[in-house]
C-alpha cells in the first residue's frame, strides 16, 4: 500500500447484523498504536484485526470509538490518503 497510489482507500464501515453492528475500522489494521490505545473494553469487542462486534452500547465506548475514528482521520490525512 505504501508504494504505490491507489485511487481510494477503504476508511470504515458500518454492518447491521441480526444481534449486534459490525464496525470496522481500517486504520487499526495499518497503525499498531492505534489498536495499542484501546481500552480494556474495547479491545475485548474486537474481532479480528479492524472489526469491532458491538452488541451494546454506552456512554464510554461511544467516546472512545469517535476519539479512534478522529484519530484514524488524522493518520489517513497525515498519510496525504484523504
Amino acid at each position: 500500500m505504501f508504494g504505490r497510489k491507489y485511487p481510494e482507500v477503504y476508511f470504515g464501515g458500518i454492518v447491521l447484523r441480526g444481534k449486534y453492528i459490525s464496525l470496522y475500522n481500517m486504520a487499526i489494521y495499518m497503525n499498531k498504536t492505534l489498536t495499542e490505545s484501546l481500552s480494556p473494553a474495547l479491545k475485548k469487542k474486537l474481532s479480528g484485526k479492524s472489526c469491532f462486534h458491538l452488541t451494546e452500547l454506552n456512554d464510554s465506548i461511544i467516546s472512545e470509538i469517535e476519539g479512534l475514528f478522529e484519530k484514524s482521520y488524522q493518520y489517513y490525512k497525515d498519510n496525504n490518503w484523504l
